[in-house]
């Protein structure tokens, strides 16, 4: 509820009579209020306007949305914009010609399974720039996938002593997936890496990410490259047939083979002497569509320390130091996290500000150390009238303990200190959600109205504290911190279009 997409296109824009004659435009403008007393937002009450406009061809795209915030989020760029801010949320080209297709700039980047708990790109739609590259071919798809995480950044590395800029960063995600009617099986992979922020191999090599970590950062080879790759791998399935959508997905984060020990230990005994961290994330669940409604079931989790970087170097970032000693190895100044920003709090003018860390992941959005259930049910209401609409309602459950997007191991200074090598929810103290959440929509002619609130309880509520090493900050559960959690908000979008002759409608 916190963010609506707008869309908009102006054919003239791009300069070409004949294109705009074929092409669909669609305009929209947007506008909603809001009201939620989470801790994390700025301004409980708030308000949300918004422009868009779309171009549809055969097989061109071109899509840009516009948003006014009063959320107080960020701070104004000027007196003129009245306390509010300007964000562009999207814009985006897209080419598509028999199974392959491009598309490139900034948009949502949006869950790789259709589940609220996907793994590698967080259910969230998280804006950032991308461009996405993929091809169909029969049964089998492939994805290439870039993302900007941080580039030429105004802020300090929070991990350092004295803080240091922020270097760059990027992220590159890969799908591979067979397609069987009704069941799709599919391997996925994903890196981020350091130093730079764009990888042009990562992007274009169809080779899994793995292999090319092996080679490329192997080091005392005249193509060797600098800095490690906190990669992670994972395979998924689906089955629909219409009434039943189930899927199942895992992830492992930095290979490594402890958990092959009890099972292969026998014909490989090197596999008993490892005892890695097991860094492990899962989702699970589906719908099923009755004549009385669509039902859901969901449930994702991830142990602790999963996301988070396993390697450091004797010079990193190529002459970084901590403190007065210059190239200090330490694990916690290497932001090879799974996420957009390798820090949980940023200032703003003389002002102190969080990132909550569901806008931080890169994929599933409670991070590690969480388990998390979920019930819905979707179904159009008052059929045959005037007052249908669409429903929906949900119950999800959330119990988290400690987690930080930007401090690798937490209170230890590297992973081999920590003594345990599966960690999930051992803390004495946790923090548990209870979210009872009810939206509808109607359609009126060209305008779309949705009106929808969340009502829930909290407990022991996440918190960031300094780690006992003076690292970066730890979202860690507070005893006694408990509260209400509600919010409630309505918005509406008015749209039209310019139809043309030979338009495709493919948004």
């Amino acid at each position: 509820m916190k963010r609506i997409v707008f869309i908009v296109i102006i054919s003239c824009a791009l300069g070409m009579p004949a294109l705009a004659q074929e092409a669909g435009i669609k305009f929209n403008v947007n506008g909603g209020l809001g009201f939620d007393n989470d801790s994390s937002n700025p301004n409980a009450l708030s308000d949300l306007e918004g422009l868009g406009l779309a171009l549809e061809t055969s097989y061109f795209n071109l899509v840009v949305g516009l948003s006014y915030h009063g959320d107080k989020q960020y701070s104004p760029s000027s007196s003129f914009e009245l306390g509010h801010y300007f964000t562009v949320d999207t814009g985006l080209i897209r080419f598509s010609y028999q199974g392959l297709a491009f598309e490139g700039g900034r948009g949502p980047i949006v869950g790789d399974i259709d589940s609220p708990y996907s793994l590698f790109l967080s259910s969230k739609g998280n804006s950032s720039l991308y461009a996405d590259l993929s091809y169909r071919i029969g049964n089998f798809s492939y994805t290439s996938k870039w993302v900007q995480l941080n580039y030429d950044s105004t802020l300090d590395f929070e991990a350092t002593v004295p803080a240091l800029p922020m270097i760059d960063r990027g992220m590159n995600y890969k799908e591979y997936t067979l397609n069987f009617g009704r069941l799709k099986l599919g391997y996925q992979d994903s890196s981020v890496y350091c130093n730079r922020n764009f990888d042009l191999e990562s992007f274009l090599s169809p080779v899994p990410t793995y292999i090319q970590q092996l080679t490329l950062g192997t080091s005392d080879r005249p193509y060797s490259q600098q800095g490690n790759t906190n990669s992670l791998m994972g395979i998924f399935g689906e089955y629909n047939d219409g009434s039943l959508f189930a899927y199942s997905q895992f992830l492992l984060d930095d290979i490594n083979g402890s958990f092959l020990g009890p099972v292969l230990g026998w014909l490989i005994p090197s596999l008993n002497e490892v005892h890695n961290l097991q860094k492990l994330a899962w989702s699970i669940g589906g719908t099923y569509g009755s004549p009385y409604g669509k039902f859901g079931f969901h449930h994702g989790g991830a142990t602790k320390y999963t996301f988070e970087a396993t390697y450091t170097s004797a010079a990193p970032y190529g002459g970084w130091s901590l403190g007065d000693t210059p190239n200090t190895p330490d694990y916690n100044i290497l932001p090879y996290q799974y996420t957009y920003y390798p820090v949980s709090e940023y200032l703003d003018g003389t002002m102190t500000k969080t990132i909550r860390y569901t806008d931080n992941y890169i994929g599933f959005k409670y991070g590690e150390n969480t388990l998390c259930f979920l019930l819905d049910y979707r179904n159009e209401i008052l059929k045959e009238s005037p007052a249908s609409m669409e429903a929906y309602l949900s119950l999800e459950y959330v119990v988290s303990g400690s987690k930080s997007p930007n401090n690798p191991w937490h209170d230890y200074s590297d992973w081999t200190t920590i003594g345990k090598t599966f960690e999930l929810l051992d803390e004495a103290v946790l923090e548990h959600d209870l979210i009872l959440t009810a939206q509808a929509k109607k359609r009126i002619g060209n305008w779309d109205l949705f009106l929808g609130g969340k009502l829930g309880y909290r407990w022991n509520r996440l918190g960031l504290r300094v780690a006992t090493d003076g690292g970066a900050k730890i979202w860690t559960p507070v005893l006694g911190d408990d509260g209400v959690l509600g919010s409630i908000g309505f918005y509406a979008k008015y749209s039209f279009g310019i139809p043309g002759s030979g338009a495709s409608a493919k948004r």
